[in-house]
This record gives C-alpha cells, sequence and structure tokens, in this order.
C-alpha cells in the first residue's frame, strides 16, 4: 500500500476591489456622478486585482486594461469604470461627465444681439446655454448692487433699473466660466459741462442731437475742458478726434475717460 500526500493552497476572497478618481492637475478627489473640465486618473485597488474596464462617451462597451490606473481622455461626456479581481469580485461603476466648453452667453435687446461693451437705452437680458454639463449658475454685477448676484437667464433688466455697467457670466456645472459680457444702460440725457481753467462755467442738459449755445466768451489762452457723464477713455478720445477734424490738429487731447482739453 502506497500513501501520497498532497499540500496546495486555496483562495478565497470576497472582497470586491475599490476604484477611485482624482484630477490629473489638481489632484483633487473626484465623486461619482460629478462634472469635471480636467483629465481624470482613476485607481484600482485590491490584493488580487485583474484589471480595469472602461468605458468612454464614443464607446457603446466596456474596454479592458490590466494596469491599476487609467486615464481618461478627452471627448466630452460620460466616463465610466469599475474593477474586477482574479476570481470575478467587482467594484462599484465610478462615472463622471467631462466638459471643457465654457458656456454660450449673450445680450440681447428687442430680441436683437447687443455686443460686449455696448452702450443701451432699452430693457436687455442676458442668456446663457450649455451643451455639456448644463449651466450652474449665471451672476450678475449691477451698479446698484456693487458685487456679483445671481441671475436667471433671461430676465429682463428694466430701462429704469439704473443707469451705469452691469456685468455677466456664466458657469457650467463642470466649473468652465464663461467671458465677461458688460453694457452700459444710460437712460438719462447726457450732460455737458464746460470748464475754464479749471473752473465749471456751463452745464446743461443735451435732450436732442444739435447745438448748444453756452453764451460763453472765452480769452486768448484760456484752456477749456468738456465734461463727460461717464467714464469711458475711447468715448473721449472719440470727441478729441472730432474737435481737431473741425477745428485744428492738436486743438483738442483727451486727458481721462471723462475730460477733452480744448486749446
Amino acid at each position: 500500500e502506497v500513501t501520497a500526500t498532497v499540500s496546495g493552497s486555496l483562495l478565497v476572497d470576497y472582497a470586491a476591489p475599490t476604484v477611485s478618481g482624482a484630477g490629473y492637475s489638481t489632484g483633487k478627489a473626484v465623486a461619482n456622478g460629478a462634472y469635471v473640465n480636467e483629465a481624470v486618473k482613476v485607481t484600482a485597488s485590491d490584493a488580487n486585482l485583474s484589471g480595469i474596464y472602461y468605458q468612454y462617451p464614443t464607446y457603446s462597451y466596456y474596454s479592458f486594461s490590466n494596469s491599476a490606473t487609467c486615464l481618461s481622455g478627452s471627448a466630452q461626456g460620460w466616463y465610466r469604470f469599475y474593477a474586477q479581481d482574479s476570481v470575478g469580485n467587482k467594484s462599484g461603476v465610478l462615472s463622471f461627465f467631462y466638459d471643457s466648453v465654457k458656456p454660450t452667453t449673450g445680450v440681447y435687446s428687442a430680441g436683437s444681439a447687443v455686443a460686449s461693451g455696448s452702450y443701451i437705452s432699452s430693457p436687455f437680458s442676458y442668456s446663457a446655454s450649455d451643451d455639456g454639463s448644463g449651466i450652474a449658475q449665471i451672476y450678475c454685477k449691477t451698479p446698484v448692487s456693487g458685487s456679483y448676484q445671481a441671475y436667471a437667464s433671461g430676465t429682463i433688466v428694466p430701462s429704469n433699473a439704473g443707469d451705469g455697467w452691469y456685468y455677466f457670466y456664466a458657469v457650467d456645472k463642470a466649473g468652465n466660466a464663461s467671458a465677461t459680457s458688460s453694457v452700459f444702460l444710460e437712460t438719462a440725457n447726457p450732460v455737458v459741462k464746460v470748464y475754464r481753467n479749471g473752473k465749471e462755467v456751463y452745464a446743461k442738459a443735451a435732450s436732442s442731437s444739435g447745438t448748444l449755445d453756452g453764451g460763453l466768451y472765452f480769452n486768448e489762452g484760456d484752456t477749456i475742458t468738456l465734461g463727460l457723464k461717464a467714464s469711458d477713455f475711447q468715448t473721449a478720445r472719440k470727441v478729441a478726434l472730432a474737435i481737431n477734424a473741425r477745428r485744428g490738429e492738436g486743438t483738442a487731447l483727451a486727458l481721462d475717460g471723462r475730460s477733452v482739453q480744448v486749446r
């Protein structure tokens, strides 16, 4: 009779692998279902890890990598990852939406687009849209508020809201912020002020275009300054150019956003 002894090992593993994600550039943890605007490094952990299964926005199926790490791509949309160990235990699915595109925005008045930096005297609104992660919040700063406040897309700003600059921007769910749009609401008649040698000698609101007769007389060598209602150097420069075209080069000089000096 022959007796033989056989020894071996049996792997018993009931623990499922884990997967986690972190921003590739920032290292910030990425939660399941999050919206992100940077590439994500996905890491799997298990003593008997087989690999990571991943699905990109352009895939209708899962691909496999036998590595413990995987990097998301650049296509916009949902990414999904899960890990599996050598005995078939699977982790939960980690999913996130990648979006690197800024929201599309615009200012509108009476159905027409208004360019950023424009001056306007009628009611207007600001709209924002985002085809990726969607709009998270829109912000507006008014001459009255002095700081950015939440704003609902398409809300009409009436013409009596207060003259001055209005600023808007939008942020999507992934954190992409649009460029800031601005418009200057001006409903009051412009006030023309004339300063002679630094002293105000004339001030009158202009109710229409044309010529204002101030009945003023000046001595040779006097320095005359025209005061503008709003601080805008481009407007001041245009006023100076118009005066120089009529009276000769060097007659007028834009000093700042509100003042044009005439010699």
